[in-house]
């Protein structure tokens, strides 16, 4: 999917520029993203950011962040260029107006398995900035930080990137009524799709149970690209009512429903992968004449 549509509408909001591309943190921290590029350094207690930085990977110890009491180093503030930055969610917890810059765009926070300090995060804090993108990752061993995330309202109707773990981050979609990409992962019953806003362009859902109904999407008349990623149950009827839907990937799906109904789509590119072979016997009902992508010969 490396040229897929849903990459190609996802790469203003997730591009990691590699001209001032740092990380900063232990070697083995930061081997994989040394080897993308970045500039590796060690974290210290006065720790000097260079201000032409533009993305920036912090990857202190809990240790260090405790020794520095959860406060983001003084130098982040001058970097006027910054565009993306990777910080551990403990790290928001105790910053103030004016540490970040006005220039950031792109943030990505770590749920890291460390215990979490008490606090909240001051989101109206992070209107000071330009951010339309916020990804959240949780590592493994991680607990719940939903109460952390409490009074992110504040900052969802600025986004238009959004991607996070339901079970482990909350409902966050309520309120991110500008959004073009949305990537959730545990997708639980699906609930909550109705509240997904309906100018959304590019949707990717990760784990969803047996009862998750998809014909809740049907809303979505802007979609565009929709991924599909160990769903327990696939009813494919439920994406007829998605008109402007181009591009389908579909992963580590194996039940499926009206799976005839898939051919009845007009779709510019379909890619089926480690699914079974849901396409068993009505191979021939789809035509690669029609498609410029289509993925489906071991389905």
């Amino acid at each position: 999917m490396l040229d897929s549509l849903f990459n190609r509408l996802a790469a203003p909001y997730t591009h990691i520029q590699r001209t001032g591309y740092r990380c900063i943190g232990s070697a083995n921290d930061c081997h994989m993203f040394v080897q993308d590029g970045a500039a590796g350094a060690r974290w210290t207690q006065d720790l000097s950011i260079d201000p032409q930085t533009i993305a920036l990977r912090l990857m202190p110890t809990y240790r260090q962040m405790q020794k520095a009491k959860f406060r983001l180093p003084v130098s982040l503030a001058a970097c006027s260029d910054l565009d993306f930055l990777q910080l551990p969610l403990a790290m928001l917890t105790h910053f103030q107006p004016g540490e970040l810059p006005q220039s950031l765009r792109k943030l990505q926070i770590i749920n890291t398995e460390d215990p979490l300090p008490d606090g909240k995060v001051n989101w109206e804090v992070l209107g000071e900035t330009s951010i339309d993108s916020l990804t959240i990752l949780n590592d493994g061993g991680s607990a719940d930080c939903s109460h952390v995330l409490q009074g992110i309202e504040d900052l969802l109707p600025r986004l238009r990137y959004l991607s996070y773990d339901r079970r482990q981050n909350g409902n966050l979609v309520f309120g991110a009524l500008n959004l073009e990409v949305l990537v959730v992962s545990s997708a639980g019953n699906g609930d909550w799709l109705p509240d997904i806003p309906a100018g959304l362009k590019a949707l990717g859902l990760i784990g969803a149970d047996r009862g998750c109904n998809l014909g809740r999407l049907s809303h979505l008349h802007a979609l565009e690209t929709l991924l599909l990623n160990s769903i327990k149950s696939l009813d494919v009827a439920a994406l007829a009512d998605l008109t402007s839907l181009r591009e389908l990937e579909i992963l580590n799906s194996r039940s499926w429903t009206h799976t005839e109904r898939l051919a009845e789509l007009s779709l510019s590119r379909l890619t089926i992968i480690d699914c079974g072979k849901p396409l068993k016997g009505i191979q021939h009902l789809f035509d690669a004449a029609r498609y410029e992508t289509l993925d489906i010969q071991f389905s």
